[in-house]
């Protein structure tokens, strides 16, 4: 039978705020993470706690067409002390590159790394596909499940912790702020080429704004 696959698609950050640090120089700058599904079935996330190694190995449940299902390790679910609720481990990563006059990226410059995230169902798509759920299915952070819904999409704001990238040692300029999502593919989709949305940005001392693409 054929596969229900997600296909997660991140949007290009937004919400940008810098934060300085008058006392020590340091700056962060913070920004808006939303995901969404537009895929042909949803992202079903079964968590199985290992109490011994507080983790929980995560299993993506993937329907089929014949109204079955099957199974594969994705992965796991590790609690968050910070946010105080359990998320999916590397789901994301956010970069700042320099770029080039053609807008394709060239220097990697600061990355926040592989971070967790709650997967829920936040809002509906602004356009969602016809299959698209019509109500929230995943609604809790939870270590048994989590999930985005077709149709609809996870956003994290830019005052959660972990919404940041310190770019203290960036100097002033133009960049690509770049978000991926599924970095590992350890999540099943029906397609990774387009987990990656870039917002092109300019930093100018306490100030950042958001630039067309070249």
């Amino acid at each position: 039978s054929a596969l229900l696959l997600p296909d997660l698609q991140p949007l290009p950050a937004g919400r940008l705020t810098l934060e300085f640090d008058a006392a020590s120089g340091a700056r962060q700058l913070r920004y808006s993470t939303t995901v969404n599904n537009a895929g042909d079935g949803p992202l079903h996330m079964l968590g199985d706690y290992d109490a011994a190694r507080d983790r929980t190995r995560v299993t993506q449940v993937i329907a089929t067409t014949s109204g079955g299902s099957v199974e594969r390790v994705a992965g796991y679910f590790v609690h968050h002390p910070e946010h105080g609720h359990w998320h999916y481990e590397n789901f994301n990563t956010v970069e700042l590159w320099t770029f080039n006059p053609d807008g394709s990226l060239g220097e990697m410059v600061a990355t926040t790394g592989k971070v967790t995230f709650c997967i829920s169902d936040m809002s509906r798509m602004d356009s969602p596909p016809p299959n698209a759920a019509p109500n929230p299915q995943f609604t809790a952070c939870g270590r048994r499940a989590q999930g985005i819904s077709v149709g609809w999409e996870d956003t994290y704001g830019p005052e959660l912790p972990g919404q940041q990238i310190n770019i203290t040692d960036v100097p002033d300029g133009r960049y690509a702020l770049r978000t991926v999502v599924n970095p590992d593919g350890l999540i099943s989709e029906i397609e990774l080429g387009n987990n990656t949305a870039i917002r092109y940005i300019e930093i100018e001392g306490q100030t950042v704004r958001p630039i067309p693409p070249p």
